[in-house]
Formats: C-alpha cells, structure tokens, sequence
C-alpha cells in the first residue's frame, strides 16, 4: 500500500504464516511480516472481526495503520454494491 492509500472490504480472514500475517478481504489481499508494526496493528483491531467491513488506511503516523471498522455500515454497501445506494444514504 501506498502512503495514505485506503484498502476497504469485508474481512474474510487472518491467517497466520510462520513470517506474515495475511489479512484476506472482499476486496484483496494484505501481507505483512509477521513481526512488523503494521501486523501488530491489525491483529489488535481486527481479531474475530471476521464479517465486518474494514478500512485499513497506510499513514506516515505511529502506528503506520489506521483501521476502521464499519459493521453498521454493512447494510448500506450491499445496497450501493445492488445500485440501491450507498453507506452515506446517497441513490445509485
């Protein structure tokens, strides 16, 4: 990820490698050393959030990730993903 680059999808899983943590989304794929600051972060924030909606948002901060989780907003994205609208309420 680029600096300031936002990744946002549902978490479908963790998984733990003997050197990366892998964060699997709707949207892709994330892979961190297993040591890193970053998989620090997101073990935290994301562990047994499997099914929420994520941002996961790369900053020059410390710690280098900002995550959010986006559960109420669930609801909103399957609609704009139908052309329905969106989590802001807008029309597709």
């Amino acid at each position: 990820m680029n600096l300031w680059e936002e990744v946002v999808g549902k978490l479908e899983g963790l998984r733990e490698g003997s050197r990366t943590l892998r964060v699997e989304l709707s949207s892709g794929i994330l892979e961190y050393d297993s040591l890193s600051d970053e998989s620090e972060v997101l073990r935290t924030k994301l562990a047994g959030r499997e099914g929420a909606w994520v941002g996961i948002l790369r900053t020059d901060l410390s710690p280098p990730l900002a995550v959010r989780i986006e559960e109420a907003a669930e609801a909103g994205w399957e609609l704009a993903r139908e052309g329905r609208g969106g989590p802001e309420g807008g029309r597709g």
